[in-house]
């Protein structure tokens, strides 16, 4: 098609559409007469047609597909326009307009993590960071024998780290657990007690809550033993291009998803502009008081990907990435790289900047009232890339790997004090190696115990260390040199005993005295076949593990594996019982614990495994109980051989038990657990 079709088929595309005052022909002249004179500008566009509109007054226009990996790029979103003419580098934040706080706004003040002096001193850091981010993309690069040419997509692709999480930290069994005794139906697995968690998939002992990451619909199931009947469906186009995850609390829905927003940008060169996608968060929240009928009351966005999210008491707390490819060419185009929360860009002394950048991403974090769920709480941004996050229920705590490449042999954590709403930067500190998920973190009587992985580049081998940090994120105690050229795989603190599996050719499971923080010591190390990717308390003397099983001899996997440890002696920690499953080599829940369903109350834990059967693909659900006699025991195995999501996740209510296909055409089996799990329903 040549350029005046096009232009054409775009002008009659967006002759039925409403123009909005601020994309007139007359404002969008003096768009660019004040570009004119600063060079580059940014103006929101908003909703189908009208960035059409605005492609036939430039002189040229480019599409640029937004990052895919965490959002879509649809612009039929919920969306604020951001407001810029509050933006004042020296005033005050305006955080909480639902008046909680001061006390943790006079903590702010005591922040040893210092905020820029203005956004002009905040672009210089963050220019500097690029430069040197890009310096060292390249030098890593070269240092692999890889030609690299721009810093843009490897750039990109170091911000927004993902949550990857294997193990779980809690203050007993399980976080969970007391829960599900006293009300009598699964809840979602938790890293710590009172801190909750979102998840695709939820229920309050009467409903199933299910989202459709796919497509991007919700539903409200009843469910009454085998009788299952849907009393709601949200289709969520029209409020996000996807959901993330959601919450229950009470009477109150909150779904979190994915949204965009289109700008207007102008190129180096002055007569050249741009439409481009920049990515946010939104939480959409309901009134579920009448399941039939839920009723939206309020949502708040925020920029940057989503990262991760927790809830406390009526508080929820959001956490984004934020990164652009390119920064404005002045500094006073501020939308060019202060994030927005809520339409509302933040203010200079909300950013605060660690004194070692090695990033140009920020970490965006909101506190969110949910009894005023259209309003922000308190909002704080740090020039930082989080990869790992652990939340107690006063702290939480960011991990960001320092370096690129090969050379990323440190990690710095960055301390966020949270209550009711407001949030803090406390502490920084930086440790030796790198962690390997989230839960190699834990939070007790004050202090941080951390594990990492550390590799010696001179000697080309890896080893393992401990270390525990005061409220400062200051080093009080050690342990350096454990299981030369292996690595860890997963952790477990237990109180005053820590546990940590390595692998190499067998699976070392370390245990630790903690009960004097400043002289840590290796009490016992078991080795056995395989290793653990999870480990999960079963009771005070059980520890549970979920791995694989290798060959010691050649390494060849053998299948999943289900370990029983002994743990009532911390010095000579024995596996008591094994169970190997041989047509599967995955599972989910290797490396999500929320997709593991653990009740050792109920004596039951479930989760999807994935394998291969007579040649054949297979995606099934297992239930397991454990017998300290008999050891593992299989109580279910149910697939469906149309699952062309290959996802499935398991709830109880009661005595019956509910695999669930959340994803396209929904599906839920029901099954009787007082009659050996014999199948009792289904919904389609």
């Amino acid at each position: 098609m040549d350029e005046n079709k096009m232009l054409e088929q775009i002008k009659r595309a967006a002759e039925d559409v409403e123009i909005p005052e601020h994309l007139r022909p007359e404002a969008i002249d003096d768009i660019i007469n004040t570009a004119n004179k600063a060079k580059k500008v940014h103006r929101p566009i908003y909703q189908y047609g009208l960035a059409a509109a605005a492609c036939l007054v430039v002189v040229a226009s480019v599409w640029l597909g937004a990052n895919t990996q965490k959002s879509g790029t649809k612009t039929e979103s919920v969306q604020m326009a951001r407001d810029t003419s509050s933006v004042d580098a020296a005033a005050p934040a305006e955080a909480s307009e639902s008046g909680a706080g001061s006390a943790a706004d006079a903590k702010a003040a005591d922040s040893p993590i210092p905020t820029p002096g203005s956004y002009e001193d905040l672009y210089e850091k963050v220019a500097n960071a690029k430069k040197q981010q890009l310096r060292q993309v390249e030098e890593s690069a070269s240092d692999m024998g890889i030609n690299y040419d721009g810093a843009a997509g490897a750039a990109e692709g170091a911000a927004g780290g993902a949550e990857n999480s294997a193990v779980q930290s809690a203050a007993k069994y399980e976080a969970a657990s007391d829960m599900q005794k006293e009300q009598g139906f699964s809840t979602t697995n938790l890293q710590v007690r009172a801190v909750d968690e979102g998840d695709i998939i939820k229920n309050d002992g009467q409903y199933l809550y299910i989202a459709d990451t796919l497509d991007n619909t919700f539903q409200i199931i009843r469910a009454d033993g085998s009788l299952m009947t849907q009393t709601a469906e949200l289709s969520m186009t029209q409020k996000m291009d996807s959901i993330y995850e959601f919450y229950v609390t009470g009477d109150t829905l909150t779904i979190i998803g994915a949204s965009s927003q289109a700008s207007l940008e102008q190129n180096t060169s002055d007569d050249v502009y741009r439409t481009v996608l920049s990515n946010q968060t939104v939480a959409v929240t309901y009134d579920i008081r009448d399941r039939s009928m839920p009723s939206e009351i309020g949502s708040v966005t925020q920029d940057g990907y989503y990262e991760t999210s927790r809830r406390n008491g009526n508080y929820l707390y959001l956490f984004t990435n934020y990164y652009k490819d390119e920064l404005p060419a002045y500094p006073a185009q501020y939308d060019g790289y202060i994030p927005a929360v809520n339409g509302r860009l933040l203010t200079a002394d909300c950013i605060y900047l660690p004194e070692y950048i090695q990033d140009s991403s920020y970490l965006v974090v909101s506190g969110i009232d949910l009894r005023k769920p259209d309003q922000i709480s308190d909002a704080k941004t740090v020039v930082t890339n989080g990869q790992h996050y652990y939340a107690s229920t006063e702290n939480i705590y960011v991990a960001e790997e320092q370096g690129y490449g090969y050379d990323t042999n440190k990690t710095e954590i960055l301390k966020l004090h949270y209550a009711n709403g407001q949030i803090t930067p406390s502490a920084v500190g930086v440790i030796r190696g790198n962690l390997n998920n989230s839960f190699s973190m834990d939070e007790y009587k004050g202090n941080l115990r951390v594990v990492t992985t550390a590799y010696d580049s001179k000697a080309q081998d890896s080893t393992n260390e401990l270390y525990v940090l005061d409220e400062s994120l200051n080093i009080i105690g050690e342990i350096k040199g454990l299981a030369k050229g292996e690595k860890i795989y997963s952790a477990r603190f237990f109180g005053d005993t820590g546990y940590f599996v390595t692998y190499r050719e067998t699976d070392p499971l370390f245990s630790v005295d903690l009960s004097d923080p400043s002289k840590p010591k290796v009490m016992g190390e078991l080795k056995v076949t395989g290793f653990s990717n999870y480990l999960h308390f079963y009771n005070d003397h059980l520890l549970l593990g979920l791995g694989e099983e290798t060959d010691p001899k050649t390494g060849a996997h053998l299948g999943l594996k289900l370990s029983m440890f002994d743990i009532s002696n911390p010095e000579n920690v024995v596996e008591v019982h094994k169970y190997v499953l041989q047509d599967y080599n995955y599972a989910d829940a290797l490396y999500n614990y929320k997709e593991m369903l653990i009740d050792p109350e109920k004596n039951i834990f479930g989760f999807a495994g994935y394998g291969n059967r007579k040649g054949n693909s297979v995606v099934d659900y297992l239930v397991f109980s454990y017998d300290p006699e008999k050891g593992f025991i299989n109580r279910l195995v149910y697939g469906e051989e149309d699952n062309e999501s290959g996802k499935l996740r398991g709830a109880y209510i009661g005595n019956t038990f509910y695999v669930i296909q959340p994803f396209g055409e929904t599906s839920i089996t029901s099954f009787d657990m007082n009659d050996k799990f014999t199948k009792s329903g289904t919904y389609r």
